[in-house]
């Protein structure tokens, strides 16, 4: 029932979770978020900006981080498999002459201890890059490798090699493992395997170069062998490249350099799809448990390890094998030239296949490694004379290359939490160094030039890679089906919460192709090393019956025509009626007449079509009228609460983009303070004196506006102007931030009144208190449109007071009541309830949340015995009510009804797939007449509330009953609080709350007083500043108190805490303040 019928504020997410559980949660996440857990949440909730995006903005995020951070990549990989694969090129130049590596297998033995020191380097080098800037630490170990590099000059024998080779390879260790960290920072899922190949690949385009640069220098004739200028030169450009990687290297996208805010917070923000953290300084040991437990860990371990035994005849002896072929040694230097750009394309290629086709990840892993079986072959039996052959084979041998880059992407993709990916980086290249130690010595001198043993060894080992590739694909697939018949499909509220794991997040899938974030619409499930296995969905029945029955024809035409043009009854019946002084009423006939002056005047004071015009002030019998003549000049009403303070004004002013006010005499200051701010001229406020008031000096009233004659409204008969024409900007909170103006149309309205009132027509008189304020989206469609279309008789209340309300029951006999939880409680608590009777009741209809079973249990017994008390759903953004059951039905089971007929739902689960079925429960998405095309001048609100087929996305969790068809609620998704049917944006208080100079943040959410549970009340949960200890619950209070609404206020209470959860999204982790919320009760109660 508009924004105060919607189920807005969140409940607990686990109503059967006991007290242990609670607490027992409580105390994990209050620690993990005092140390600051994930860094990622820090950038999300210091964001004040709009939190959705267009796929456009995302694409250039995207496309600025690969301009400033592929290139450093690439470059660096390239130098380092120039430097440690310059052993093979020197060898042709005389080092294992000079360095007596002749003698048995010493010459292996200097490229395997290169692989050595890579595992003895690897994990020390990824422990500093998670405890300190990673840019610096690689500019480090660049730099020192670099020298170290050129002191392979100075080596004169193979002993020194031996320990130059160890120590480049330690320090070299680390650059893979954190550019796998740094890609899986900065990329999704479905992006990372194009981005590991991207600087992967630049293993073979270098073996394109620097067969060049050393051909130049291998005609050197100085002091010194070539090979030995070759390593000083290689040196000098590798330092040289570390000052680079210094000053441009990008991090993190926390840290990056060149990203405004927004860029920074998409940035952050789309990682949210990987269920993993971004950067996090504390090492955790359960992580390092659960990895050495994880039978996927060493299946990948072990399929780098036999994947890169293939890499010894490739990086070693690929130029010795080639000058086998009888070419010399110039020529076999540039003849490896062909080979480095084959395997750097295959490298390129792999990658991308994987991100464009689905399901081929495991499988391109073996394509790739049967090319390398194919090449061992050739090399091992082709004879020696077939040189086309065997250079084929020589230049397809590194195919496994591809697969190699495949399986960096899909092992990081599938491993989620800080510690346990960045050891899983490690331990990869644990393997890949075993495996490049072990072949170099499978390779004998006196095997050449076959190399049968070492060949023999490729072609088992490739063969087993292949294997286990396929076995790691089924093992992901069995895992995923394992989880989604659990009961938990994918999604990723909790992707940096807690820093999960890919094991104890059960959200978490392996890896897919792709992803799509939920702001564009529904996730696509269309790869998957383990394809989602569908146990749900399977279940989903697409043409379920959800419509109410027939579909009822909506007409096109201007309120105000179809109001009056076709008259439904006498209009001389007084339609409005002041419920304290019944004397003063309006007819229908006069109602038209005043709306016809109306325009007359707004048109003569310059109001023009789509000016917006908002009244300020409380109820009056005007109210309706002033409303019909502001969409009758073709201009757009937009109400405010009369408790707004100038600030809440100046933001409802400016979002609405207010021109005219009309103002009660009472409540002029605060709107002149709001108006300075929105510019809106003196000339162009009104004094809505509706109780005699004196007018304010310079100012005049709006009846002056009624002193120019009559003027017809803007007519149109023509649904698609019916639909774009906006007759009230309606504000709603959406689920986060300030609140927001839903753009209702006429044919919105229209269509609201027919299916609620026309569609089942009543047997009795309508009459009915309108009581709660007139600028709410609960009485726009009653208030402006029932009485003048249908002739409902409409008691008017100026403010909400008990004792009236009951009264005007008894004495005016209504027939319908429009009922909110809180009032309904306060009704049955009002010690004068025996005084009046409300026999005369036929329907009450009551929504803004849910009333307990006991309460409207007991309200039923103080009405008739026919009275039917049923419960409805909807809000601003379907114009009021959605569900319903239609008289004479009753129900006590706490149903919001049925949908009403012409509206389309459907169900949909966290990830955005539907998954429409009976007894199932999802968030409701709705489409039809009554929904709003979008919110006013805020398209990313609306992009994210509205999906691809033009559902609306309400944020309720709801379920149909296969039995009755009637749809229950059982949670809410948008964090709103409702306080006497108003809805409370918790992040509006929390940035009054954080402007405080004393307070460093702050959460506020919704809590239940245990004696009354069906009434909302604002608490703050308050950090205070270092110093500021001081800070009383009182002094918040107050400095609420002084800027926001009475209804806003902490009425809840306030509490100190030394920190505040927080999750995913960067915001308060509002279930566990709700479950502390519940423990201090719990024990307020035992005492």
């Amino acid at each position: 029932m508009a924004d105060s019928m919607k189920m807005e504020a969140i409940q607990a997410e686990d109503a059967t979770k006991n007290q242990v559980e609670a607490t027992t949660e409580l105390q994990k996440t209050q620690t993990v978020d005092t140390i600051h857990n994930d860094e990622a949440m820090k950038v999300l909730a210091n964001y004040t900006g709009d939190e959705t995006w267009t796929e456009k903005e995302e694409q250039n995020v995207k496309r600025k981080i690969d301009r400033r951070l592929l290139p450093i990549l690439c470059a660096t990989y390239g130098l380092q498999y120039y430097d440690k694969a310059m052993l093979s090129q020197a060898a042709l130049f005389g080092l294992r002459t000079d360095l007596d590596l002749q003698v048995g297998n010493r010459y292996s033995f200097s490229a395997s201890i290169f692989y050595l020191g890579f595992i003895v380097g690897a994990y020390p080098a990824i422990v500093l890059a998670q405890r300190f800037p990673i840019e610096r630490v690689a500019s480090a170990i660049v730099c020192v490798w670099g020298i170290c590099l050129m002191c392979t000059a100075a080596c004169h024998n193979w002993q020194s090699l031996y320990a130059q080779r160890f120590f480049l390879g330690f320090l070299e260790s680390g650059i893979s493992p954190m550019f796998m960290l740094v890609v899986g920072q900065f990329y999704k899922k479905d992006e990372q395997a194009l981005r590991m190949g991207a600087w992967y690949c630049c293993t073979g385009y270098v073996s394109i170069v620097s067969p060049l640069i050393n051909y130049g220098l291998g005609h050197i004739h100085g002091a010194l062998s070539p090979w030995r200028y070759m390593y000083l030169v290689a040196g000098a450009l590798t330092i040289l490249w570390s000052v680079v990687i210094l000053f441009f290297m990008p991090p993190d996208p926390i840290r990056a350099k060149g990203f405004d805010e927004r860029e920074r917070f998409i940035a952050v923000a789309r990682l949210r799809t990987n269920n993993a953290g971004v950067r996090n300084k504390h090492f955790k040991k359960e992580q390092l448990f659960e990895l050495l437990l994880d039978v996927k860990f060493w299946i990948v371990f072990s399929m780098a390890f036999l994947i890169m035994i293939a890499n010894g005849p490739v990086s070693t002896f690929t130029p010795i094998i080639i000058a086998s072929f009888g070419f010399n040694t110039l020529n076999s230097l540039l003849l490896v030239m062909p080979a480095g750009a084959i395997i750097g394309t295959i490298e390129w290629v792999a990658p991308y296949v994987a991100y464009k086709v689905p399901h081929m990840r495991a499988y391109l892993v073996s394509i790739c490694e049967i090319g390398t079986i194919v090449a061992s072959l050739l090399l091992w039996l082709l004879p020696r004379d077939s040189t086309g052959g065997l250079l084929f084979g020589a230049y397809v041998l590194a195919t496994f290359g591809g697969g190699y880059a495949v399986l960096m992407g899909m092992q990081i993709a599938n491993t989620a939490g800080y510690t346990k990916r960045s050891l899983a980086s490690s331990g990869i290249f644990v393997g890949y160094c075993l495996g490049n130690f072990v072949g170099p010595l499978l390779f004998k001198p006196e095997d050449a030039p076959r190399y049968a043993p070492g060949f023999l060894a490729v072609v088992i080992t490739s063969v087993i890679s292949a294997l286990l590739s396929i076995v790691y694909r089924m093992i992901c697939v069995w895992e995923n089906k394992k989880r989604d018949k659990a009961g938990t499909l994918e999604a990723f509220e909790h992707a940096y919460e807690d820093d999960l794991t890919d094991k104890t997040n059960p959200q978490f899938r392996l890896q897919r192709a792709k992803v799509c974030v939920c702001v564009y619409g529904p996730a696509e499930p269309e790869d998957s090393l383990a394809h989602h296995g569908g146990s749900q969905l399977d279940r989903v029945q697409r043409n379920m019956p959800f419509l109410a029955g027939r579909s009822v024809p909506i007409p096109g035409k201007d309120i105000l025509s179809w109001m009056f043009d076709e008259p439904k009854f006498d209009q001389d019946k007084a339609v409005y009626i002041d419920a304290i002084d019944p004397a003063r009423c309006i007819t229908a006939n006069q109602a038209r007449v005043l709306i016809r002056q109306l325009i007359a005047g707004f048109h003569a004071a310059g109001v023009r079509p789509g000016d917006t015009v908002c009244i300020h002030g409380f109820n009056s019998i005007y109210y309706p009228i002033l409303f019909l003549g502001i969409i009758g000049v073709g201009a757009v009403f937009a109400g405010t609460n009369p408790a707004y303070t100038q600030f809440e004004l100046s933001h409802h002013f400016k979002t609405s983009c207010t021109k005219f006010v009309i103002v009660e005499p009472g409540l002029l200051p605060a709107v002149l303070a709001g108006a300075k701010e929105s510019n809106i001229q003196q000339s162009n406020i009104w004094i809505f004196d509706n109780q005699n008031e004196a007018i304010p000096k310079g100012f005049d009233s709006w009846r002056m506006l009624l002193n120019h004659g009559e003027r017809d409204w803007i007519r149109f008969d023509d649904e698609q102007v019916s639909k774009r024409t906006t007759a009230a900007r309606l504000f709603s909170s959406g689920t986060t931030g300030l609140p927001k103006a839903a753009a209702l149309s006429h044919f919105n309205l229209v269509a609201q009144h027919i299916l609620v009132n026309e569609v089942h027509p009543v047997p009795y008189e309508t009459r009915r208190l309108l009581y709660l304020p007139l600028f709410h989206a609960a009485m726009v469609p009653a208030a402006h449109v029932a009485p003048l279309r249908s002739g409902h008789t409409s008691y008017i209340l100026r403010r909400f007071e008990l004792e009236p309300l009951l009264s005007s029951i008894d004495q005016y006999k209504l027939t319908e009541m429009i009922l909110v939880p809180p009032v309904a409680v306060a009704v049955l608590k009002h010690p004068s309830l025996h005084k009046y009777s409300l026999k005369s009741i036929k329907v009450v209809l009551c929504g803004a949340g849910p009333l307990s079973k006991e309460h409207q249990g007991a309200f039923q017994t103080i009405l008739g015995p026919d009275t039917s008390f049923t419960q409805v759903w909807g809000m601003t953004e379907t114009s009021c009510v959605a569900s319903k059951f239609y008289y004479p039905e009753r129900d006590d089971t706490g149903s919001v009804g049925r949908m009403m007929p012409n509206l389309d739902v459907k169900l949909i689960d966290d990830n955005g797939r539907d998954i429409t079925a009976f007894d199932v429960p999802g968030e409701l998405c709705i489409r039809g007449p009554t929904i709003i095309s979008g919110y006013f001048n805020s398209p990313h609100a609306t992009k994210d509330a509205v999906d691809g087929e033009g559902y609306f996305k309400t944020g309720d969790v709801m379920y149909c009953d296969s039995k009755s068809k009637k749809w229950y609620i059982i949670d809410r998704k948008k964090e709103l609080i409702k306080v006497r049917a108003f809805q409370v944006a918790p992040a509006e208080i929390e940035g009054v709350l954080l402007a405080h100079p004393q307070i460093l943040d702050a959460a506020v959410i919704g809590i239940k007083k245990h004696d009354e549970p069906d009434v909302e009340l604002p608490k703050a949960f308050v950090v205070r500043k270092l110093g500021a200890s001081a800070l009383t619950e009182e002094q918040v209070k107050a400095y609420c108190g002084e800027r926001l609404a009475k209804y806003k206020q902490l009425t809840g209470g306030v509490a100190f805490v030394d920190a505040i959860p927080r999750n995913a999204t960067g915001k308060p982790l509002k279930r566990i303040l709700r479950d502390m919320e519940k423990a201090d009760a719990a024990k307020g109660a035992k005492l």
